[in-house]
């Protein structure tokens, strides 16, 4: 993605995060960090992803954390059932700004 086209961190518009198609590679917890810490993040889709243990953990922590994501869409997402219920119970179950 070319970065002209990501708004600047200086712009208040919102963004939706899209994580798409990463086979074995995993996600650097990096990449986590930048998209849960930036304020204008609204929806983040996983799409057709490989989740490994570290992400639901670093994930499960964000979701827990995270006050401005309103949406969060899983669609299919590869990972553990003890993942997946990290993810669901650490993560989501405390999160008070996502809807229902």
């Amino acid at each position: 993605v070319p970065s002209d086209a990501l708004p600047t961190s200086e712009s208040n518009q919102e963004i939706h995060v899209i994580l798409s198609s990463n086979g074995i590679l995993k996600i650097a917890p990096s990449l986590w960090t930048a998209i849960f810490t930036d304020t204008r993040l609204r929806c983040l889709s996983l799409i057709d992803l490989q989740l490994y243990g570290n992400d639901s953990q670093t994930l499960a922590k964000y979701l827990c954390e995270q006050t401005h994501l309103v949406e969060l869409t899983f669609d299919s997402v590869l990972q553990s059932v003890y993942s997946f219920d990290h993810i669901l119970n650490e993560g989501l179950q405390h999160n008070k700004s996502l809807k229902s």
